[in-house]
């Protein structure tokens, strides 16, 4: 299931940019765990920690079962020329395996920038191409294929949360 939904004003989504101090070029998990630039991505991107703006997402995300956040957070940079091909964020590396869903929130008004679309593909092929508005928030399970297409100008910015089991309340029987 991919959920969306405007969860963020523009200030907000300006807010959480301004966090962003340095921006390093995005590297992607190998088979061995560890991190390398790839020609399969091309953004930038900023680590924080997420306890800086959990309390103004939690409450937000609260009808999704979610009840806490990972400690930190990437906040994505595309630029023109710059793109993520289709991948899954579950799988091989070690990191990986305990991921569950994937959250991202768009941080950009969607006239700064063009192309960039975040295109995901469910278990059955079928594609959703992710709502631009600023504030928008998509969470789908981690297993699925997605991707960043290129950007043909401007900049986007997106916040990146991967999240475990761990992250949400997940009613479990007694029995």
């Amino acid at each position: 299931m991919i959920n969306q939904e405007v969860i963020l004003t523009k200030e907000e989504c300006q807010t959480i940019i301004d966090l962003n101090h340095e921006f390093k070029r995005s590297r992607v998990h190998t088979a061995q765990s560890e991190r390398a630039l790839s020609k399969s991505r091309t953004s930038y991107e900023s680590i924080i920690k997420s306890e800086t703006i959990s309390d103004l997402l939690l409450p937000k995300l609260s009808k999704y079962n979610i009840i806490s956040l990972p400690e930190y957070c990437n906040v994505s940079r595309y630029v023109e020329g710059q793109w993520f091909e289709k991948h899954s964020d579950a799988g091989y590396a070690n990191v990986h395996k305990r991921r569950f869903k994937t959250l991202i929130v768009q941080l950009s008004n969607p006239n700064d920038y063009k192309g960039g679309e975040l295109v995901i593909w469910d278990q059955n092929e079928n594609e959703t191409i992710s709502d631009t508005a600023i504030g928008n928030m998509i969470l789908f399970e981690s297993k699925l294929l997605h991707q960043a297409n290129k950007i043909k100008s401007g900049t986007r910015y997106s916040l990146v949360f991967f999240l475990t089991t761990d992250n949400f309340k997940i009613d479990k029987p007694l029995i």
